[in-house]
């Protein structure tokens, strides 16, 4: 339901509560209660207009623009809305649910989605852990395939000033 359906919803029932209310004052104690246990709305009825065929045009789209970034491994797995809204998208390839707002996943380098690995969050230990040189390595090559700091330090368990440190070490 659109917000304007909504809005104007809203203020059919202010309107009503209060000529009812109007209509309560008017009327004896006992006649009161009976006002008041029947509804003074009448009940409401979904718009019979079809969600599906309004969605669809806009979902096109989008799915054109994520195969443009993505290639066709990046499904959206619920209805566009708009490019602020956050929403469950799918990865064909590594079979990953994630959460993203459409603007970001398109336009954003740091926002993509890179696939098998996990962008959840994992806890960093107050311990500094050693790093080989092939996490090294695999860290650097993530970073050029435009994943943020943050995530890289959240995915290999070190602090952001460590992942800056190995970066500078690697270049």
């Amino acid at each position: 339901m659109a917000k304007r359906n909504k809005s104007k919803l809203r203020k059919r029932k202010q309107r009503q509560l209060q000529k009812a209310v109007k209509q309560l004052q008017k009327v004896e104690p006992e006649a009161q209660k009976l006002l008041l246990n029947n509804s003074y709305l009448p009940p409401y009825k979904e718009p019979k207009e079809d969600t599906n065929k309004k969605h669809e045009e806009r979902n096109k789209a989008y799915q054109k623009a994520l195969d443009q970034v993505y290639g066709g491994k990046v499904i959206p797995l619920v209805n566009y809305s708009n490019a602020k809204s956050t929403l469950l998208h799918k990865c064909t390839e590594c079979s990953k649910e994630f959460y993203g707002k459409p603007g970001w996943l398109v336009t954003k380098e740091d926002q993509k989605h890179v696939c098998y690995v996990d962008n959840g969050n994992l806890k960093v230990s107050s311990k500094s852990r050693k790093i080989s040189e092939d996490e090294k390595l695999e860290l650097y090559k993530l970073f050029k395939s435009g994943m943020s700091i943050s995530k890289l330090a959240r995915n290999f368990g070190i602090s952001k000033y460590m992942v800056t440190k190995i970066l500078k070490e690697v270049a």
